[in-house]
């Protein structure tokens, strides 16, 4: 039996060696490859972009092509896949201080990357070019990237970037909806319309509805799809615009101007054909995606969107479709939508950099992308050409490809600030509350989202300029620290009085705790220190630590007095734990009561229990997504018949139940006393008590949705249109919702709890019962007490764990309506990874670790009389 275990000990052992040999030949052969590859090819460029399967193979063979004509360059292409993770993966490389060489520049990161002079202009080799070449771009997609710092303006200054493709805005309409309605849409192709005339042929798509051909289907008018930029695309066509101009000419980004008869007349149409009329889908929380209603061909027409939907309508085969221009109010106006090349300022490889760029914008490429309908080319020559007018063998179906390039004439470039960013999500959030949920009037709303831009700009932090960061003075004083802090262990050992062996026992020790302490310093201590000191200063994390500010105290300033989205981050994360603490604890308690049953089957119960806590946060938020939903979800329709038929009988309801559960219990504690089953009654009772509760709990559940929401369940995370006054239902649901969402994880807490109760000796309840304590008293002085310990630990885990919000609402629903569930630490991530502020969102964090010590120490202040240790007895 000896030598078998010699065997395989040393069998393990030799295969623990090959493992890690191989481990490092691994190792070894991949750098011997990137090495022969960096020799055979020297220059090394990286290039970043988004897009769908078919932009993403387009680059693809633009790089094979271009590696293949210049055998000295090698480059690694990363696609990040959408726009917005694009955006957050380019901000890290560089705060990294690893930017891509080449990458495309959307339009909204052009004011701030230009600022921080983090993309190269490209000026002086464009003007080297032959003007023929220079020529055949669109005039309008040059100025598009060119930046003036000084006065904040496109269209003048240095030229950061080459145009890869643009769009201009457009209507797709289902064509068999207007000529079952009767609106001529080709007379609208070669006339163009007007918005009047746009709400007239909405009216009467929207009476389809109850017509025998579209019975049992909800047809509307159209749909706006309502982005910053396409809403800005509508108060265009009548006159406005999102900011006001300077009497001296150029804009004016501090003051606003949606108060004015343009943007107030467009905001009204918008909202009177969303709420009023109803001829527009307006689809708010969780509800049917307006886009996929167009796609099985419930929705007129849906715009003003761009080129990029012509891929995703191709393989329609519900009904025919074709291409409208944007209706006219007081004049006629097209957004553009546009993506460029450009190159860092920190490549090592410039010259390289801009040679690939002028390839990737080059005729090759702009033909590929005609040809898959993804775009317009930027260049002319490919424009007019049959390659996007009527491309052959490419499946798209032949449409009014003629609008995008006749919207050309009255395109306009879209003036942004530098805060893009942040003036984007005031205004959505202001705005929407006239146009999506009809909570406010646009007068209301314009008056409210110059309230918030002002105060932004005007907030503490950027009140005033500030100097930078003392880094010498505080490394300084660090050395200094660390130094003293040595020097007095050092002394201290010296002047200890240890034999050898001591002195070797301490050595030792030092040495196994080492690279726990090394790892503590550098990986954790390190980190804390670094944010601490960045939480009294403004940095973006995009440039060098040397370019940080100080600003004092001025950040705390700013979130405990001045920023109204933290302190609804902390009214929402405050109303989460209060209600979900409490209900976490109690629902993982009972149900570890019940699985303490000694029954048959029961660890398969446990199982069934627990494996639900060990589900990743993002599969459970897609998951209770859809059981949320509105329209379809599960919850809503097992909620909306017994919300019908129990109607004002509620109580009667509610009696019935608890009548039931009463007799159940007596039954089974009668049964359980005569020794007819083999389950101790202390172990029953409290499950029984627990099912009461539960049906208690569904109860008055039934009655608070029946008292508010009437007869018909909530909109979880939404807002109710229908209402009038309409209801942002987010506002009471969506915080129990998360709770809801949360009791699906208790599983990790009643394992706790079980275990506990194995533990509990059961002299103990037999000393009880012969005292004369019934169930409940047993479960009350004996249960209670010996698992306090526990309760104490989940109670401190629940309450750490409650603040620290994030995956569920981040995938779920975002700030949600009138930030309904901005989180605390959903808040420090758009602080830190949208904004990247990231002096601001250390100051938040720190306030967060604040808030949570007071909290546990608030617990264990409390607890000290309420728990028991018995090793302390």
């Amino acid at each position: 039996m000896r030598i078998l275990g010699t065997s395989v000990r040393l069998g393990l052992l030799v295969v623990c060696l090959l493992i890690v040999a191989w481990a490092f030949f691994d190792f070894g052969r991949r750098y011997v490859d990137q090495w022969n590859a960096r020799r055979q090819r020297p220059i090394e460029l990286t290039i970043m972009h988004w897009g769908s399967p078919a932009e993403d193979a387009i680059v693809k063979r633009l790089v094979e092509t271009y590696m293949r004509d210049n055998p000295q360059v090698r480059i690694i292409r990363i696609n990040s896949g959408d726009a917005g993770a694009f955006r957050n993966k380019l901000k890290t490389m560089m705060a990294a201080s690893a930017p891509p060489d080449v990458f495309y520049l959307p339009p909204d990161l052009l004011p701030e990357l230009a600022q921080m002079k983090l993309i190269a202009p490209l000026d002086d080799r464009v003007n080297a070019e032959p003007q023929t070449w220079r020529d055949d771009f669109f005039p309008i997609l040059l100025d598009a990237f060119r930046y003036d710092s000084k006065s904040e303006l496109i269209g003048q200054g240095p030229l950061y970037a080459l145009p890869k493709d643009f769009t201009t805005a457009v209507f797709y309409a289902n064509t068999d909806l207007f000529d079952a309605a009767g609106v001529d849409w080709r007379a609208i192709q070669k006339s163009g319309w007007t918005w009047d005339e746009f709400e007239t042929a909405m009216e009467k798509i929207r009476a389809l509805n109850g017509t025998p051909a579209y019975a049992g289907r909800e047809i509307y008018g159209t749909m706006f799809q309502l982005w910053s930029d396409t809403i800005r695309n509508i108060v265009w066509t009548h006159g406005g615009d999102y900011f006001a101009n300077k009497p001296e000419g150029g804009v004016d980004f501090t003051k606003l101007a949606l108060d004015q008869p343009g943007a107030q007349t467009a905001m009204r149409l918008i909202a009177r054909m969303r709420l009023q009329d109803h001829t527009a889908f307006n689809a708010t929380g969780i509800a049917k995606e307006g886009g996929q209603e167009f796609k099985i061909g419930n929705i007129g027409c849906t715009g003003p969107v761009g080129r990029w939907m012509v891929p995703q309508y191709k393989e329609l085969t519900a009904f025919k479709w074709d291409v409208l221009p944007t209706p006219r109010g007081t004049t006629q106006a097209s957004m553009i939508f546009y993506t460029g090349w450009t190159m860092s300022s920190r490549s090592a490889h410039a010259d390289e950099s801009y040679k690939l760029i002028r390839f990737l914008c080059g005729r090759e490429g702009q033909i590929q992308q005609a040809r898959d309908g993804l775009a317009l080319p930027s260049l002319k020559s490919v424009a007019y050409s049959s390659d996007f007018l009527s491309p052959q063998g490419t499946g798209i179906p032949a449409h009014n490809s003629q609008a995008f390039l006749d919207a050309i004439a009255f395109a306009r470039l879209p003036q942004n600030p530098r805060l893009t960013q942040q003036f984007s999500g005031l205004l959505e959030q202001s705005v929407n509350r006239a146009i999506q949920t009809g909570q406010d009037t646009p007068e209301i709303a314009a008056s409210a989202a110059q309230a918030r831009w002002t105060q932004e700009l005007t907030s503490p932090v950027r009140s005033r300029e500030w100097p930078k960061m003392p880094w010498g003075t505080i490394i300084g004083v660090a050395v200094v620290i660390l130094v003293g802090a040595g020097g007095f262990l050092w002394w201290r050992a010296k002047n200890e009085k240890l034999g050898p062996l001591d002195r070797a026992t301490e050595r030792s020790g030092f040495l196994f705790i080492a690279p726990w302490i090394i790892g503590f310093v550098l990986l954790t201590l390190g980190p804390m220190i670094a944010s601490l000191l960045l939480a009294f200063s403004r940095w973006t994390g995009l440039t060098p630590l040397s370019e940080a500010e100080f600003v004092g105290l001025a950040n705390f300033k700013q979130l405990l007095t001045y920023d109204p989205n933290f302190q609804q981050s902390l009214k929402v994360t405050a109303y989460f734990v209060i209600l979900g603490v409490p209900v976490s604890q109690v629902a993982a308690l009972a149900i570890a009561l019940l699985m303490n049953s000694r029954v048959k089957g029961i660890t398969i119960f446990r199982t069934i229990y627990f494996v639900p806590s060990v589900v990743s946060g993002a599969a459970l938020a897609v998951l209770w997504l859809q059981l949320f939903n509105n329209d379809y979800g599960l919850i809503n329709a097992i909620l909306r018949p017994v919300l019908s038929a129990i109607g004002w009988n509620v109580l009667a309801f509610g009696a019935v139940f608890m009548i039931v559960g009463v007799l159940l219990v007596r039954g089974i504690v009668n049964r359980s006393d005569r020794g007819e089953n083999i389950v101790p009654t202390s172990s029953l009772l409290p499950g029984a008590l627990l099912g009461i509760g539960l049906t208690l709990a569904a109860v008055a559940i039934i009655m608070l949705v029946r008292n508010i929401a009437g007869p018909t369940p909530p909109n979880w995370f939404g807002v109710d249109t229908t209402a009038s006054p309409p209801v942002n239902d987010a506002a009471r649901w969506a915080i129990p919702g998360f709770v809801i969402m949360g009791l699906w994880g208790v599983g990790g807490g009643m394992i706790i709890y079980l275990a506990g109760l194995k533990g509990i000796p059961i002299s103990l309840y037999e000393a009880a019962r012969i005292d004369g304590a019934g169930p409940v008293r047993q479960f009350w002085n004996v249960t209670l007490p010996m698992l306090s310990p526990l309760i104490f630990y989940n109670l401190v885990m629940a309450i750490i764990g409650s603040f620290q919000v994030f995956t569920q609402a981040y995938i779920m629903t975002g700030p949600g309506p009138d930030n309904a569930t901005l989180f605390y630490v959903l808040e420090l991530y758009r602080q830190a990874f949208e904004f990247h502020n990231m002096g601001y969102a250390s100051a938040i964090a720190w306030v967060l670790f604040l808030i949570v010590l007071v909290f546990t120490m608030i617990v264990f202040r409390g607890s000290k009389n309420l728990v028991y240790y018995e090793g302390l007895r």
